[in-house]
């Protein structure tokens, strides 16, 4: 009895399941194709944000680094090229360049660390094809340095966009990215975040043309120093300085 009860419920789920499916492919085609390749995507995203972030943390890379290795969704989806046998990563459009070459030196380190414990490496190698291929992932992190996004892609957002995405006080590469990551650390890497970004910043924000935060960040210092002078042009400011409370 109750085996033909559990019999006919799995019978109808099976038949509520490719139902959905099949009305789901009627209405777009290729659709379930396309919705298994994006799960595909997305797990081998995260096995691979896991596995950065772990390398980040056990050799101590400058918090810089890590704070965007944190962010799952600034890592690359990518896909497998049967002729070169590799992983050719995908661009994400919001992306620079440095951020790119980036986490290819990061991927390159990991398999030398592997080689270098004696250990078989499993890891995947991944490399920037000449032409890109487009990711489908268009969504960006929030809240990492300047130089993590694409100068052409920041350019087009609106200004409140921008305040939004970006940090644009801090950047987080070298100016030449290729030197990143070396068994012989770049001395710049072993500087505190803070002086990276005070050496770095303004030569690294001028093509992003953030002129438009330098007025607003001035404009605010200004309307707080008029009114810091209107409070202490008022009765209750000029009473304390007539108490005394600066006589020597």
């Amino acid at each position: 009895m109750h085996s033909l009860l559990l019999q006919n419920a799995y019978d109808h789920f099976v038949h509520y399941v490719m139902k959905a499916k099949f009305d789901w492919e009627q209405r777009a085609e290729g659709s379930l194709k396309l919705d298994g390749q994006r799960k595909l995507w997305s797990k081998n995203r995260s096995c691979l944000h896991d596995s950065r972030l772990y390398y980040a943390i056990v050799n101590k890379l400058p918090k810089l680094y890590k704070r965007i290795i944190e962010e799952i969704g600034a890592h690359n989806d990518y896909e497998y090229d049967e002729k070169k046998k590799v992983y050719v990563i995908k661009t994400l459009q919001f992306c620079s360049h440095k951020a790119n070459i980036f986490f290819q030196r990061l991927d390159e380190a990991m398999v030398q660390a592997e080689r270098n414990e004696g250990n078989i490496t499993r890891k995947r190698t991944h490399c920037l094809p000449k032409i890109q291929i487009k990711s489908t992932i268009v969504k960006p992190p929030k809240g990492l340095p300047i130089d993590f996004y694409s100068i052409k892609w920041f350019k087009k957002l609106e200004h409140s966009q921008k305040e939004a995405i970006a940090d644009c006080n801090n950047v987080a590469f070298l100016l030449t990215p290729e030197e990143c990551l070396k068994p012989k650390h770049h001395p710049d890497e072993k500087i505190s975040d803070k002086n990276f970004s005070k050496k770095y910043r303004d030569i690294v924000v001028e093509p992003y043309e953030l002129q438009e935060f330098e007025s607003d960040e001035s404009a605010k210092e200004e309307s707080k120093g008029e009114s810091m002078n209107l409070e202490c042009s008022s009765p209750d400011c000029s009473e304390e300085e007539d108490d005394g409370l600066y006589a020597s």
